[in-house]
């Protein structure tokens, strides 16, 4: 069978739900697989060269005047062909870049990339080699797993379905960070948000003060938002006051391809609450156009932060402090020309809303980075919860997350919580998580501009939104 047939018989089995999208496992006709990059070689032995890059051009025209992808080790890996990918409308497909596996429906099949290292504490990031891809109108790949990914094409990367590099609640996506599991680990991230103060006092009988801080929201482009302050106080007795954790530092990293910092973790009765996860961090490198279709749209989307209501470990009888929003992700589009007439959107999430009491009307979480350019909004408070009589009265309030990042606004603080009255047996204040920060949006191309006017993107602009020219070199 040649490349091109096999090419042809796998995108109509994909539209029929019934194959994968990658010529990856086909063999043309003397036995090479047209896997493309700098592979062992052919399975005959061969240099086990590609088809997406016939004659050593970079591009179109047998031009070898080449756009120099960012965060690549080796200039050659620019030249270097791949297969073709092309998911048609129906397709539903998650790419895990850790494994290799693309997953279309129950059909998978296997693209290996090169791995390269990062700084210190980075994600480490995997280079793919295709010689084109295109997402149909109602076709949609989401992209997982823990590294930053680079995608260098030959020919053009047309986008008129969905590409999704989300974070998935407290998971990162691909490059991103994910939330800290409890306090101690403290922020994995410097772009983490940071967990809120716990501070509990004691009175002389039964009169006890809980102020639990909300966690801060991950950062990427700008800054996520602080985490809500707690304050509870006793008549006559004593006050407890709980800072609300920081936001995460922006931008902490430049040489390295990295997503958005996740939101810092709250505290709950017997627990902890994690935040959402950041947005991955992509680069689309193709030596002849980028077209980001009116239908189509990336999105690099930070999670909504967790509740101690939708937090298991939580004990059922009691509430806490929210989980901060993640940070919008990081996206790299590099190509002689970029056309956007849909969207492109690094959107931070939502700081989770704090907690009274989980089983008694809960708090919300916050919502996860849209694909829009309305801010991602933070999870509304529990209901403020008056239990008991007498010396025996409990009063619990919480607060409310911030809203995430969005156009060009960083991710909101979260409301403070604060009681005071008694004596009472107990006075709660659960504060909730901070939003999280915008991510990036770099463009790259041969002339240093881009025909952008008729999408939307967020961020829309500032030091958020890049525009320049690319980076050219010459295949020898």
């Amino acid at each position: 069978m040649h490349v091109g047939e096999s090419r042809l018989v796998l995108v109509l089995r994909l539209a029929l739900g019934l194959g994968c999208v990658l010529v990856a496992g086909c063999f043309d006709a003397d036995g090479r697989s047209p896997s493309g990059g700098e592979s062992d070689g052919g399975a005959d032995g061969s240099d086990g060269a590609s088809d997406g890059n016939a004659g050593g051009a970079c591009g179109s025209g047998g031009t070898t005047q080449c756009i120099r992808p960012s965060y690549v080790n080796a200039v050659e890996l620019a030249a270097a062909g791949g297969p073709a990918l092309h998911l048609v409308a129906g397709a539903d497909a998650t790419w895990n870049v850790d494994t290799g596996e693309l997953n279309d429906n129950g059909a998978t099949t296997q693209l290996d990339g090169t791995v390269e290292s990062q700084e210190e504490g980075v994600p480490e990031r995997i280079v793919f080699h295709v010689g084109s891809l295109a997402i149909d109108e109602g076709a949609t790949l989401r992209v997982t797993g823990s590294r930053a990914v680079v995608l260098l094409a030959t020919g053009d990367i047309t986008i008129d379905g969905t590409l999704d590099i989300s974070a998935d609640r407290d998971k990162g996506g691909p490059g991103g960070a994910t939330s800290a599991t409890n306090t101690a680990t403290g922020s994995l991230w410097p772009t983490s948000g940071r967990p809120g103060q716990v501070v509990i006092k004691k009175g002389p009988v039964v009169d006890t003060t809980f102020a639990f801080g909300g966690a801060g929201g991950g950062s990427n482009g700008n800054k996520g938002g602080d985490g809500g302050n707690a304050t509870a106080a006793q008549a006559n007795t004593q006050t407890a006051e709980a800072n609300g954790g920081a936001p995460g530092d922006a931008a902490a990293w430049t040489a390295s391809l990295v997503g958005g910092g996740a939101g810092g973790v709250g505290t709950c009765d017997g627990s902890f609450v994690r935040g959402g996860g950041g947005g991955g961090a992509l680069v689309l490198t193709s030596q002849t156009r980028i077209v980001i279709g009116a239908a189509g749209h990336i999105r690099a989307a930070g999670a909504g932060g967790r509740t101690a209501a939708s937090t298991a470990s939580c004990n059922a009888g009691g509430g806490g402090s929210a989980g901060g929003g993640g940070a919008g992700g990081t996206v790299v589009l590099e190509a002689r020309e970029v056309h956007i007439a849909g969207g492109l959107y690094a959107n931070g999430g939502g700081g989770g809303g704090g907690d009274t009491i989980k089983s008694a009307s809960p708090s919300m979480l916050g919502q996860d980075g849209q694909a829009t350019l309305d801010a991602a909004t933070g999870g509304d408070a529990g209901g403020a919860q008056d239990i008991g009589f007498g010396l025996l009265h409990t009063k619990i309030v919480a607060s409310a997350g911030g809203a995430g990042g969005a156009n060009a606004t960083g991710g909101d603080a979260a409301a403070n919580a604060s009681l005071s009255g008694g004596p009472y047996d107990g006075t709660h204040a659960h504060a909730g998580g901070g939003g999280g920060g915008l991510g990036r949006i770099v463009i790259r191309t041969e002339s240093g501009d881009a025909a952008t006017d008729d999408g939307t993107l967020s961020p829309s602009g500032g030091d958020l939104l890049v525009v320049e020219k690319a980076t050219t070199f010459t295949l020898e």
